[in-house]
């Protein structure tokens, strides 16, 4: 690529930096029924744990009170599988109450979708919820749900299909810290995707779900001031945007992210750690 057309590229990515619409996305598990390699919330090594609902309630409440909170636009339910939250109908109906012109959207790999229960796509369609299907390169049916979704009357959307060249990617953290963290942010692929873990918002879900890591291989990647906010302590949009907009302490600890082959996780650590 030229001078000029790196040029060029790196204007768009200011651009979008200063022009996405903010995007909460409400962590319900880091549990998934797959077990994708390299998962970016570190799902195939996560214990079967889920997020309390009474605090997830808090955590929108105060949210939606914040100055500003009509530039909150948009709201992910994610995971792991956010399918598989046991409290999946009641977290759906308190984002609609708190967040009632935001678009809400759900992430799911679609495995659970053809067992999901009549009250489920009453909620969809009363709340005006989108459906975001990933597809994996596994033996599911995928265009049975997508028939399903359009028969329930409900929005959807495919997400991106994982089987295709340069559709998954490895997202590579260093134990010493050694990148320079403007260089990670500008480049980041999880820019924008503001995270919320527990009482804290993060900048990415690397960051918000490294404690994976942390217990599964023995590291210690660690948090310092200024790499998550207490949700409970956030006033204003302003603080949320700036957030998103620099770098964190915790973006010296990430590679450049590389594309590769999606494939089934061996939980070891090579596929989240550079040697």
């Amino acid at each position: 690529m030229t001078l000029l057309g790196r040029l060029a590229g790196a204007l768009r990515t200011l651009s979008l930096r200063f022009t996405t619409p903010v995007r909460i996305e409400f962590n319900l598990t880091d549990h998934c029924n797959l077990n994708c390699k390299g998962c970016t919330h570190y799902a195939s090594i996560a214990p079967e744990e889920y997020a309390n609902l009474q605090l997830l309630e808090r955590n929108m409440r105060h949210l939606s009170t914040i100055r500003g909170a009509e530039g909150i636009k948009q709201i992910y339910l994610i995971g792991g599988e956010p399918l598989i939250y046991p409290w999946l109908h009641e977290s759906i109906q308190l984002s609609r109450r708190y967040f009632p012109h935001a678009e809400i959207s759900i992430f799911t790999n679609g495995l659970r979708l053809p067992h999901m229960d009549d009250r489920f796509w009453e909620l969809c369609r009363e709340n005006e919820l989108h459906i975001v299907i990933t597809r994996y390169p596994i033996s599911f049916d995928y265009d049975s749900v997508i028939e399903m979704c359009t028969r329930q009357g409900v929005r959807f959307s495919i997400f991106g299909d994982r089987g295709l060249a340069g559709s998954f990617f490895k997202v590579r953290l260093d134990p010493l810290k050694r990148s320079n963290r403007w260089n990670s942010h500008f480049k980041c692929y999880s820019f924008g995707c503001l995270t919320v873990q527990g009482d804290k918002l993060f900048p990415c879900p690397q960051s918000a779900c490294v404690e994976h890591l942390n217990r599964r291989f023995d590291q210690n990647f660690s948090w310092e001031k200024g790499d998550y906010l207490p949700i409970a302590e956030i006033k204003d949009i302003r603080a949320i945007l700036r957030l998103r907009n620099r770098p964190v302490p915790f973006c010296s600890y990430c590679r450049k992210m590389l594309p590769t082959h999606y494939s089934r996780s061996s939980r070891v650590p090579e596929e989240w750690i550079e040697a």
